[in-house]
């Protein structure tokens, strides 16, 4: 959460990520490596839900790890419906855990929204497993949270003026 906080996007300079993984307490080798991301060249690329269990680093919803409930109830809302979601974090008696509540928020914060969400017209095909993510927590939240968990805050894209251009400006 702290690496799309800070980057906005899954791809950043590896020496970031062992920053941020010292920060929080983790070793990076061990904690995060394998389980959440991987290096390519000089670079830390963060996985999406689909990436994380094609790779063996989705672990089992408890209450041990929130980016693993949160990754799984996208997959199920994605495989399944937003109701089997739910229903998987019912089961595992999270619905009132604050911990899971304050991630939710959390993810929803940093995660790009969706095509639709967004208004784009073009997605990001490096941004697409994180969005797909964020659609279907955000489907959860509205469904089951929608009382305790704040809307994403979405920033706008702001418009610009175009600048007039004298002309001066223009001959040279």
């Amino acid at each position: 959460m702290l690496a799309w906080d800070a980057f906005r996007a899954p791809r950043f300079p590896a020496d970031e990520a062992l920053k941020l993984a010292r920060v929080v307490g983790l070793d990076f080798d061990q904690d995060v490596k394998k389980e959440v991301c991987e290096i390519k060249g000089n670079d830390v690329i963060l996985w999406d839900r689909i990436t994380r269990h094609r790779n063996g680093g989705l672990r089992h919803v408890s209450e041990e790890c929130m980016l693993d409930v949160l990754h799984w109830a996208a997959k199920v809302g994605r495989e399944q419906n937003t109701g089997a979601a739910r229903n998987l974090i019912e089961e595992a008696h999270l619905t009132g855990d604050p911990t899971l509540l304050t991630a939710i928020e959390a993810l929803l914060n940093v995660l790009p929204p969706g095509v639709s969400s967004a208004g784009r017209k073009k997605p990001d095909t490096h941004l697409a497993g994180a969005a797909s993510d964020f659609e279907a927590l955000e489907n959860l939240r509205k469904l089951a949270f929608a009382e305790s968990v704040p809307a994403p805050k979405i920033p706008e894209q702001a418009v610009l003026p175009l600048m007039e251009v004298e002309e001066e400006d223009e001959a040279e």
